[in-house]
């Protein structure tokens, strides 16, 4: 490789480089951000699969839109709710909107002298109906917690979206929505929804994905005027790696792909991994011009020393990221793919640019400073006395470490909400809250209802079943604004009583369900039924909402539905099954515990196989894996006893962090194998590596470390763990380099 470095090739180097620059710029405008929940379901799942084949029956789970107005002179008053109608007139002709539900249209029918009436809506007109309409609409059970607030403070609007409307559309109808709310801006009123999430965190996304950008470079630009004191050691690797960037989005996107949630910090990974490749050449071809070399022969032996050891890091770094492709969930496999290709874009823009710009520019000022006069020549040999002089002492102190990492990885609990990533005082997350506190919720809960074979699920004896399951939901699960086929009952029982709420129950006997036997005919033939019991009255969906307590004490509280099903349901009348969006997502969360397992291991298989292949020594493979085990370790302690949940960003970490991490080790050891090959005995060669790596691998570590620990200034709470965690990892991964190491080897090379 050294030898093909001259000035020529330098050129046509840079020259392809530039060519490919210009065409990746082309297709940089026509980047987009992707929102899509359902994109992080398991793919060729059987629960994706009946879900998908649910919602089709019926209807979605989750394309709504709630509106909560909380008006200062109190719910029905005549003046709000007039305002209240022309917005809710204005909003059922909105494109894209299928449905408006509010307590201005809600109504139950009621069956009087003359035969059933639809009943009557709230009459705002009539100040004398008004008083006792608003106490009927507050004691009915399909209103309270749904349309109507826990402290009758607020009301609310239920919009159903065409479930198919598309990012663009959905935009606009949100657009149009606030645009009808500029007349409550006096009141207090909140959001929530599919369609409302996906607008903030897009362009939350986009804003992430700027601020990422430009806090890297600045820590870029800090670490590498600390490393060179000169102006082309900052602004060279700079330009590399954002040419890089420049590559890997336009990449993407001519290939046609988005960037998804998990991609905002592709710009973080892509600037401090590929600017390590830079900053090892660079250190070396000073260290070199030191000793009186010219610049060819200073980059020759540049990349003889550092070249192999930074595509062996490239393949790792490559490597860590490609495991990901295991997951059965499209965008953390996007997310592996697209990271791994920006390494691999950082390391060939290396070889590319870097020749010719060394070989152009005069020789740095920094290459006269003498080196025993640099702070590195002073603490360095004075870190590794203190650690050779002292090997029982660290080992000791590693062992109790892993100990007490151990015990701390087993209280890690695998765990998960709806709206986790948004911080607590984001405007977004407020009006979340607000529906969770003062409605049934924003999680929705969803089952499939079957009657078994002979049976359809009005005849009483299943009704019965339905009714209990109904019964256990709302007193010990913690549903509210529950609906199922057995709600038209319910409904014309009350009706048959003169709308008493308390008679919104089941009928008792066939007796009482004879008044209401035409009435219910009637409505099974409504096709706006057919969103609870299909035409065939053998199947349906029993649906509602519930505050979002956690995958993890959802997982107890189905085992406990679970376990109510099989001793107090009548398996041979109903079958019941539960599903939904939530339901999917707390499964896709344990499906990525044993995920973890099979990346990290297919990654520590991989690099062992990789340094086995290069350096031929078992010993080689345990002294370069073991440093790079501990800081995962550490970690996972740490997660467990601060109470960091397993979750899918969280669980990115040891395989993101393992692969970065062991890129120090191979350079340090493709050094030690130069030094040893040169005739160095075994530890006369790890003192000289010692101090000659030291620095790069510290330079180059602190660069990673600050790169991921800026990420916890984002809002999103799954990118403050990633960059804390990965920051904490590498941190570790350094002390462990430049301490556990070096005792490994002279013990495992002690003859």
């Amino acid at each position: 490789m050294e030898k093909l470095i001259t000035l020529k090739n330098a050129r046509t180097a840079a020259l392809i480089a530039g060519l490919l620059t210009v065409f990746f710029l082309f297709f940089l405008p026509k980047t987009r951000l992707s929102y899509d929940f359902e994109r992080f379901f398991p793919e060729e799942d059987q629960e994706l699969d009946f879900y998908m084949a649910h919602r089709a029956q019926f209807e979605t789970d989750n394309d709504f839109i709630l509106i909560a107005i909380a008006p200062k002179q109190g719910v029905f008053n005549p003046t709000f709710l007039k305002k209240l109608r022309i917005l809710c007139d204005s909003l059922a002709v909105l494109p894209n909107v299928e449905g408006v539900q509010s307590i201005l249209n809600y109504r139950t029918p009621i069956l009087g002298p003359l035969g059933w009436t639809p009943g009557t809506k709230l009459q705002i007109d009539n100040q004398s109906r008004l008083a006792s309409d608003s106490m009927r609409l507050c004691n009915d059970p399909l209103v309270y917690q749904n349309l109507i607030s826990t402290d009758r403070r607020s009301t609310s609007i239920i919009i159903r979206n065409n479930p198919k409307i598309i990012k663009k559309d959905g935009d606009a109808l949100l657009e149009n929505i606030n645009r009808l709310l500029i007349p409550f801006e006096g009141e207090e009123f909140h959001l929530a929804g599919k369609i409302h999430g996906q607008y903030h965190y897009i362009i939350k996304m986009g804003q992430e994905l700027a601020l990422f950008t430009g806090i890297s470079l600045i820590l870029l630009c800090f670490f590498l005027f600390f490393t060179f004191r000169t102006g082309w050691g900052i602004w060279l690797p700079i330009s590399i790696v954002a040419i890089t960037l420049i590559w890997l989005l336009g990449f993407i996107t001519a290939i046609g792909q988005e960037l998804n949630i998990l991609c905002t910090i592709l710009p973080t990974i892509v600037f401090v991994v590929g600017i390590a490749d830079s900053v090892h050449i660079l250190e070396k071809f000073v260290h070199e011009l030191r000793h009186g070399l010219s610049k060819l022969e200073a980059l020759r032996i540049a990349y003889k020393h550092v070249g192999f050891a930074t595509l062996l890091t490239a393949i790792t770094n490559a490597i860590g990221f490609v495991t990901l492709l295991i997951s059965n969930i499209q965008p953390i496999r996007a997310f592996g793919i697209f990271t791994a290709i920006g390494i691999l874009f950082a390391f060939i823009l290396t070889y590319l640019i870097l020749p010719l710009a060394l070989l152009s520019l005069p020789a740095p000022k920094v290459a006269a400073v003498k080196n025993q006069d640099t702070f590195w020549a002073k603490t360095l040999p004075a870190l590794f006395r203190w650690v050779m002089n002292r090997k029982k002492l660290v080992l000791g102190a590693y062992a109790l470490l892993i100990v007490a990492s151990v015990v701390g990885l087993l209280r890690i609990k695998i765990n998960n909400y709806l709206l986790e990533d948004w911080n607590e005082n984001d405007p977004q997350k407020k009006d979340y809250v607000y529906f969770e506190n003062n409605y049934a919720g924003v999680r929705p809960v969803e089952f499939q209802l079957t009657a078994q074979s002979g049976h359809q699920l009005l005849d009483s004896a299943v009704a019965v079943q339905i009714d209990k399951l109904e019964t256990y939901l709302e007193q010990t699960y913690g549903v509210g604004a529950i609906q199922s086929p057995i709600t038209i009952l319910k409904t014309l029982n009350r009706g048959a009583h003169g709308g008493d709420p308390d008679f919104f129950v089941l009928p008792k006997t066939e007796e009482d369900r004879s008044p209401i036997a035409d009435a219910l005919e009637r409505a099974l033939r409504d096709s706006r039924i057919r969103t609870l019991i299909d035409s065939t009255g053998s199947r349906g969906r029993l649906s509602g909402r519930i505050t979002d307590y956690g995958g993890f004490a959802f997982k107890q509280k189905n085992k406990d539905l679970n376990r109510f099903i099989e001793t107090q349901i009548d398996g041979q009348l109903l079958g019941i099954r539960q599903t939904g969006m939530p339901m999917l997502i707390d499964l896709n969360n344990e499906h990525l515990s044993s995920d973890i397992g099979y990346e990290l291991g297919l990654s520590l298989l991989m690099v062992a196989l990789l340094m086995g292949l290069l350096f031929r020594k078992w010993r080689i493979i345990v002294i370069a894996l073991i440093p790079n085990l501990v800081p995962l370790l550490v970690v996972a302690g740490i997660m467990g006893f601060t109470g960091i949940d397993l979750k899918v960003s969280t669980s990115l970490i040891f395989s993101i962090a393992f692969g970065i991490a062991v890129d120090d080790t191979i350079h340090f050891m493709s050094n030690l194998k130069l030094e040893m090959n040169a005739g160095k005995s075994p530890m006369w060669a790890l003192r000289s590596t010692y101090f000659s790596t030291g620095k790069a691998v510290t330079i180059t570590n602190l660069v990673l470390l600050s790169g991921f620990f800026s990420l916890i200034l984002s809002s999103f709470a799954s990118t403050f763990y990633l960059g804390l965690l990965v920051s904490v990892t590498l941190l570790v991964a350094l002390i462990a380099e430049l301490t556990l190491m070096p005792i490994l080897f002279a013990y495992l090379y002690k003859k």
